[in-house]
């Protein structure tokens, strides 16, 4: 009895859309009519005046005819002799001849061109109107009800096939409800090609193609997923139907070559998923649906379907709950749909320009849908084993910023081009620092202690060379938020633990071995020349300082300063780079106050 309800609320709300539908179509006609017939009356006139004018500057007197006989020679200062054979007309008309051209009045203009007294300002566009010109020229109450209206009333019939096939009837099997589902799309999809031929019924026509293909899609995907109407049991006989009807609705879309009609369809059937039972099946189902919309966004440059698609695809999986798959499975799963919507965004680099265009938002929307559910679900299924797939997603944004290097390599780009707009054409900074941050959470995760440290130090180590050998400033400075997490850990956290391991016979702090190892490195790399050197100089003379602060006995302590200032002024007189000399004083003073203060204390002591 509800269903009853149900399609008679539809049909009825059906049937006030399409007589609304009607009246609009019919005033559009007569409205256009009567702007053809003003069209007419105005180029008559305009035909009118046209002539008239003519007809003026056709008795207007010709000044080219008399201009050869004001540049005969026979005006001359001297008296002319009389000639053999006077002409009646050279005589009297001389005067007139060498004045007349000087008072010849231009032709009249047209009559839209006199203008006695300046026109008043146009008056400015209202919202409304620039509304309407936004919509291509119809009428507000035309786009409501012929375009919009119609959608959602397409959409509402759907919805309604949807919960018709999987509500459980008492005379109707599985089959029965299939071949309703069917019948229904099928109607919908042949009336909306036949009445597309006549005129003014194209908006309304494609809104039923649209709605044909969405409800011959989710019957399809029923007939495996949905109990209530399960007539297929093989999941890969329905995976291949589904596939079959999906690229039908290709084929089908690429006739129209309309953006509307196939982002009508694809909306719909991503709607019905979304709307459907919780199942493996439904959210398998995505794959092919996704797949065909990237095809044909990639066809016909149709770059903001490819985006709803991305935004369709994660918010269908998301809205869907857990329903205890393998982990395997569905990081399978979900790596499908990156990889699907990543392979996009490579194949389109090369048609980009510089600067934020809308399939930028590809790669974050697609980083983001990606990294969440992974996430997700391994902190649910593996939560130990988190670090594993940070370690993955790096692995995969770094193969992404190598592909992208080869696809769009930063020669490509203008000196002066910002990083931001280099990112959102789809260059490999995006995708390095996805993979450096990943990389990053990976150590802190799967590593403890100074490990983390050493971890922190390789990254970075490995993003400078890289950067110095490609010249990519980018990547030193990646390579320089990884060195300050490195050391700001030492300085922070590792410095005041108090823990310590024992070497050669001896107790050392815990964070020694690592430190001195970074302020090898950081002088390594001044080596380079780059024009962060100095930074590295001044971080390795602070680590050696810390060493010797908490290694070397408190009797020694201010001598082995001293020894190290001396060093640093030796290696800035022999390099003469003044910096080490600067090092070198401020490391003295702290050796020579720590002298002081230590006899200090020793005087007081005694």
């Amino acid at each position: 009895m509800t269903v009853l309800i149900f399609a008679a609320i539809v049909a009825l709300v059906w049937l006030i859309l399409a007589s609304r539908i009607r009246r609009l179509e019919e005033q559009a006609e007569r409205d256009a009519k009567a702007r053809d017939g003003e069209s007419e009356i105005v180029a008559g006139l305009l035909r009118r005046v046209w002539e008239l004018e003519k007809g003026q500057a056709a008795r207007q007197p010709v000044v080219t005819e008399t201009a050869p006989v004001v540049e005969t020679p026979i005006i001359t200062p001297e008296p002319l002799p009389v000639p053999p054979e006077p002409m009646p007309v050279a005589s009297e008309p001389l005067p007139a001849v060498e004045e007349e051209p000087q008072h010849v009045t231009p032709p009249p203009l047209p009559v839209f061109a006199q203008q006695s007294a300046p026109q008043p300002e146009p008056p400015r566009a209202t919202w409304q109107d620039q509304l309407r010109t936004s919509m291509g020229g119809p009428e507000w109450e035309a786009v409501v009800g012929g375009s919009w209206l119609n959608k959602v009333g397409v959409l509402v019939l759907v919805i309604g096939v949807a919960l018709l096939l999987g509500y459980e009837f008492t005379r109707v099997g599985p089959g029965g409800r299939v071949g309703i589902g069917m019948a229904a799309g099928l109607t919908m999809l042949i009336g909306g090609a036949l009445l597309e031929r006549r005129a003014g019924y194209a908006i309304f026509a494609r809104g039923l193609v649209g709605g044909g293909w969405a409800a011959i899609y989710f019957t399809t995907y029923a007939m495996h997923a949905l109990p209530a109407a399960k007539v297929i049991d093989n999941p890969y006989v329905a995976s291949a139907l589904l596939l079959a009807v999906a690229s039908a609705m290709i084929v089908h879309s690429l006739r129209y070559k309309s953006q509307t009609v196939s982002g009508l369809a694809y909306f719909i059937a991503f709607a019905t998923l979304a709307l459907s039972e919780s199942t493996p099946f439904s959210v398998l189902a995505l794959l092919p649906l996704a797949g065909s919309l990237l095809f044909l966004a990639y066809r016909f440059d149709w770059h903001k379907m490819a985006v709803f698609g991305l935004f369709a695809t994660y918010a269908t999986v998301a809205s869907r709950p857990d329903v205890g798959a393998p982990l395997s499975t569905t990081q399978a799963l979900f790596g499908s749909y990156w990889l699907l919507f990543e392979a996009f965004d490579l194949m389109s680099l090369r048609r980009r320009g510089a600067g934020w265009r809308v399939e930028s938002l590809i790669l974050p929307g697609n980083a983001l849908g990606f990294l969440a559910l992974s996430l997700v679900k391994w902190h649910r299924a593996a939560p130990a084993h988190l670090y594993l797939a940070l370690a993955a997603g790096a692995g995969l944004y770094l193969a992404s910023a190598l592909l992208r290097v080869r696809l769009r390599p930063p020669s490509g780009f203008a000196e002066a081009t910002a990083t931001v707009a280099r990112m959102a054409a789809g260059s490999y900074e995006g995708p390095i620092t996805l993979a450096a941050a990943l990389a990053t959470a990976a150590i802190f995760r799967g590593a403890h202690g100074e490990w983390i440290n050493l971890g922190l130090l390789i990254e970075g180590e490995v993003l400078f060379l890289t950067g110095f050998r490609f010249r990519q400033t980018y990547l030193r400075g990646l390579a320089g938020a990884a060195f300050v997490g490195s050391v700001g850990k030492i300085f922070i956290a590792d410095q005041w633990a108090g823990h310590t391991i024992t070497l050669a016979a001896r107790h050392w702090a815990e964070t020694t071995p690592v430190t001195l190892l970074a302020a090898l490195t950081f002088y390594c790399n001044r080596l380079f020349r780059v024009a962060e050197g100095a930074v590295y100089t001044w971080t390795a003379a602070g680590l050696v300082t810390l060493v010797i602060g908490s290694e070397a006995p408190e009797q020694y302590l201010s001598a082995v300063w001293l020894v190290f200032a001396a060093v640093l002024f030796e290696c800035g007189i022999r390099t003469r780079e003044a910096e080490f000399r600067y090092q070198s004083y401020v490391v003295g003073l702290l050796g020579t106050g720590t002298s002081f203060l230590i006899k200090g204390v020793g005087v007081w002591k005694g």
